[in-house]
């Protein structure tokens, strides 16, 4: 099982010697290949799920963002974003940051990210909650109006399936995604710049409200299909029962994608 941190020596070595690696998305596995399947996450779709009978919008609209907090993340995006958003009037967000810095270098990114805010004008409208624990989680992405995940370079994050499965509405410019938001990636899938984020922000905020409940709910669905714990966990089992017999696993695989296809 693999979920995407570079093509490393150990990894290269690796696969020449599987039967066959397990991925959640195709750009989360560099190698490629006919032994890669993509089988999805696992959510646990039962605890991140919509709060009952909640329809109201905050006033003012809550931004958010989830994961440790290192460059990779794109949280200066966000900040810068949601301060256009501020200069242009329409709407003005207030941000919350759930994740801690890990390693040394982090520490001095987050002192970054708190200056940012204080020099972009969003003094006391961006809040650090520093790292959650995990059931605090579904809490966290149900209080929000939208999450945002930003990714230098495409992955499947979690994070972006847990605020769909809770009822969240996603932007993000991670092409991981693109998939599973299907023909509402026009709403929800933008370019990487701050301008384009901001511009997203803008129109999923202003979307109607009937509109956006019922894009929230056909996202859920498919995020439930393609990425609940008991979905992958039945389709490991059909991996694993095809190896023992023998015969072609029955899912999407990376023949014809990266160095080892």
């Amino acid at each position: 099982w693999y979920t995407s941190h570079g093509r490393s020596r150990a990894l290269r070595w690796a696969h020449r010697v599987i039967a066959a690696a397990a991925t959640a998305s195709a750009e989360s596995y560099p190698p490629g290949g006919a032994k890669a399947f993509v089988l999805g996450h696992g959510i646990d779709t039962v605890r991140f799920a919509p709060a009952p009978g909640r329809q109201a919008r905050n006033d003012p609209p809550v931004i958010g963002t989830a994961g440790r907090l290192t460059p990779l993340k794109g949280f200066e995006e966000v900040i810068r974003a949601v301060a256009l958003l501020h200069q242009q009037g329409r709407v003005r967000p207030r941000v919350r940051i759930a994740g801690g810095p890990f390693y040394a270098g982090d520490h001095a990114y987050a002192e970054t990210l708190r200056r940012l805010a204080v020099n972009a004008g969003l003094e006391g409208q961006v809040e650090f909650l520093g790292a959650l624990p995990a059931p605090a989680m579904p809490d966290f992405y149900r209080s929000l109006d939208v999450f945002v995940n930003w990714r230098r370079q495409p992955a499947l994050d979690k994070t972006g399936l847990e605020a769909l499965a809770s009822g969240t509405a996603l932007v993000t410019n991670n092409t991981a995604y693109a998939s599973l938001l299907g023909s509402l990636a026009q709403d929800f899938l933008v370019a990487g710049t701050p301008e384009d984020l901001a511009r997203g922000l803008d129109g999923v905020l202003g979307m109607h409200l009937g509109v956006r409940a019922a894009a929230l709910q056909q996202l859920r669905r498919a995020t439930v299909q393609r990425h609940s714990a008991d979905g992958l966990a039945a389709r490991l089992v059909g991996l694993f029962e095809a190896l023992r017999t023998g015969t072609a696993p029955p899912f999407e695989h990376l023949a014809g994608r990266g160095p080892a296809a």
